[in-house]
């Protein structure tokens, strides 16, 4: 069996996988110190801990995706002490704020470029937490990482989030692929991993917890970073 027959397409999350999440916060920190009497740090700390209780509510199920977003930042605006309004001008403003060269990580233009020369369709599935997914299209497009990208998909669009199997079988459904086919890749153990898995997919989780690429059987592959992307599918076209 050929390893086209084996892959066909690249599911990718986005926040911690292609954008660095950190860098987000940390403006919007120091934004919160312009509007507030609250240091960086202590603003920062206060975002940490809300974006900590949104996941796991999330996780667990307590949110739908359709709610998420108001429900995510409602919660970190009451962390915050600030109005909701006040909180919504000024992530939109730290997102706009932002740099490619801060918020893409390293080597992800070159992994996305090399992927598509190799013939495979590339997807992007993301969750949504603090802002619409309107918001990370933009990002992606600033980037200029979005046209590497086949379909994009998100829960406060399709209905339905990571790790929910339902949220990666729409990949298949308009790909027209079986699950498989498909690798998705992610720092989420949860989200990325657990349900990638739970869909049928291949899965390709990024942890710092491992210093080179660990395979266990076909299906589960954990890497320090992405640029180790590229190894794990000439593994799995040795199979």
């Amino acid at each position: 069996m050929g390893w086209h027959e084996l892959v066909k397409v690249v599911s990718f999350d986005v926040w911690n996988t292609l954008l660095r999440l950190d860098k987000v916060y940390v403006r919007l920190a120091e934004l919160v110190g312009t509007v507030s009497s609250m240091s960086k740090e202590e603003a920062l700390d206060k975002i940490l801990k809300a974006y900590k209780e949104a996941k796991k509510l999330r996780r667990l199920g307590k949110v739908k995706a359709s709610e998420v977003v108001e429900k995510s930042r409602s919660l970190m605006a009451e962390y915050l002490g600030l109005k909701e309004e006040v909180l919504t001008n000024l992530i939109t403003k730290s997102l706009l704020l932002l740099k490619t060269n801060e918020v893409l990580i390293e080597d992800v233009p070159t992994i996305l470029k090399h992927i598509k020369k190799l013939g495979l369709r590339t997807v992007v599935l993301g969750n949504v937490l603090f802002w619409p997914s309107t918001y990370t299209r933009k990002l992606l497009e600033n980037t200029g990482i979005s046209k590497y990208f086949d379909a994009q998909f998100y829960a406060d669009e399709v209905g339905v989030q990571k790790p929910d199997s339902k949220a990666f079988l729409i990949i298949c459904k308009v790909l027209s692929v079986e699950p498989e086919e498909v690798i998705h890749v992610g720092d989420g153990i949860s989200e990325d991993l657990g349900g990638a898995l739970s869909a049928g997919f291949k899965a390709v989780l990024i942890s710092d917890r491992v210093e080179k690429p660990v395979s266990i059987g076909d299906s589960i592959h954990i890497i320090p970073h992405i640029r180790h992307l590229i190894d794990v599918i000439k593994l799995i076209k040795r199979e």
